[in-house]
This record gives C-alpha cells, sequence and structure tokens, in this order.
C-alpha cells in the first residue's frame, strides 16, 4: 500500500500520469499491482487559498503519501522523486513549486485484505 492523493484546481490528471507513477512505485516498492492507489481530488475554486493557484496556468497540485512505515528512508525518498518527476514532466513545471507530504502509517493502524495490519 500506498495511497496517493493529488489536490488540485485542476478537474483531473494528465493522461497516463497515474499509470505511470503508478508503475514505478510498484517497482519501487515491489508491491503487487493492486497495492497502489493514486486519487485525484479537484478543489474547487471557493474552497482554497493558495496564491499561486490563483495565478498559475497549470499550478502545482499538493501531494499527500499514506504508506507501511515499514519502507526504509531511501525508498521513501525514492517515491517521492518519483513523483515530482512525473509531476513536472506531464504538467510542464518546474520541480521546487511541488510540495508532497509522507504519513507513515503505523502497525495497527490499518485495515487491510480483511485484517488489520500488525
Amino acid at each position: 500500500m500506498p495511497i496517493i492523493e493529488f489536490y488540485s484546481p485542476q478537474m483531473k490528471p494528465p493522461v497516463n500520469l497515474f499509470e505511470q507513477i503508478a508503475t514505478e512505485v510498484r517497482e519501487t516498492l515491489d508491491l503487487p499491482a493492486d497495492h497502489v492507489w493514486l486519487l485525484w481530488h479537484k478543489i474547487d475554486i471557493d474552497c482554497y487559498y493558495r496564491e499561486n493557484w490563483q495565478t498559475s496556468k497549470i499550478p502545482a497540485p499538493i501531494v499527500k503519501i499514506r504508506c507501511k512505515s515499514v519502507y526504509s528512508d531511501e525508498r521513501v525518498k525514492k517515491v517521492i522523486h518519483v513523483i515530482a518527476e512525473n509531476l513536472s514532466f506531464a504538467l510542464k513545471i518546474p520541480q521546487d513549486v511541488i510540495y508532497i507530504l509522507v504519513d507513515p502509517v503505523q502497525k495497527g493502524h490499518l485495515f487491510v485484505r480483511g485484517k488489520i495490519w500488525e
């Protein structure tokens, strides 16, 4: 599992972005195909304030990643870079405007595949 959520004023992600990110994240974390979730949340213009979102033609989404706490810092950093690089390429934006947050999920705090992950 990771669950990767994108928050943006844009209606939807660029074509093929999610497939590319999912493939690279699966490879980085050695996961089966059905263990990576990507979700795009469109945020209505009246429901946020972020100055560069108001003025940018293509605003960078905010990205939140929730993943099991067992992944090494090296792997987590690789996932962050995978997402940043793919967003930068797909949206044609510099990486320095991209914001990515990782929330590690502790054992006992996740229900998956019919049971609590211990």
